[in-house]
């Protein structure tokens, strides 16, 4: 009898830790869209599910994906996203080519031309360039619209945070119960105005290392002073 309640305690704390790690996702997500930043909802429906938070979801669902699916909105992003796609599309036959150009230089695969070697190795370069640069486009030019249109979304994005903010009192009170850390719960967000957080750290980052990002972001942690 024992032993059955220890294995439903272990159980019961396991699902707790995953459902803390739901919510966590759905912090991060929900604030990176209200951010302009691309995002599937697939993955955001299954986790208000399996949090048992699907009418919150059917609450915010368009105005998630209204945000969501605004660079398809902007020919000029558009015709770029359409490009980032293809580029990822062949990603597999550039870890192909790689590898050929490997084998090719070292003999293991005959060739009677040595710049065939050389164009399936340059091959993935070139790929990879050309998507990192696509990608930096798209997030200059979306950032560019956005700044031009200052309250762009407004309405859908005050909603959206009054859910994130929800979310966040859930966890903090999640966190308590199970007596877990918060510092085990770091948030990397675009925004630093929400209720119930404690700003950890402000940065600029860049963008694959090279390009240096014109706005902050913050580590935060859900804040227990309630």
């Amino acid at each position: 009898m024992g032993h059955h309640r220890r294995s439903n305690r272990r159980i019961q704390e396991r699902n707790g830790l995953e459902t803390l790690k739901e919510l966590l996702f759905l912090i991060r997500q929900l604030d990176s869209i209200c951010a302009f930043r691309r995002a599937g909802t697939a993955a955001l429906e299954a986790s208000f599910q399996r949090v048992n938070l699907t009418n919150t979801w059917e609450k915010i669902r368009p105005d998630v994906e209204t945000i969501a699916y605004l660079p398809n909105t902007i020919p000029e992003i558009l015709k770029l996203v359409k490009s980032v796609a293809f580029l990822r599309a062949i990603f597999p036959i550039c870890f192909f080519s790689f590898i050929l150009s490997v084998l090719l230089m070292m003999g293991i695969v005959p060739v009677s031309n040595k710049f065939v070697s050389l164009f399936f190795l340059f091959l993935p370069i070139a790929v990879m360039i050309a998507f990192i640069l696509i990608d930096f486009t798209i997030r200059r030019k979306i950032i560019k619209y956005e700044k031009k249109q200052p309250n762009l979304h407004s309405e859908e994005k005050r909603r959206i945070k009054k859910v994130i903010e929800e979310l966040i009192i859930k966890l903090s009170k999640r966190i308590k119960g199970q007596s877990e850390s918060p510092s085990n719960y770091k948030m990397h967000l675009f925004y630093d105005d929400y209720k119930g957080i404690e700003i950890l750290e402000r940065k600029r980052e860049s963008v694959y290392g090279i390009f240096k990002k014109n706005y902050f972001t913050y580590i935060a942690v859900p804040s227990l002073k309630r």
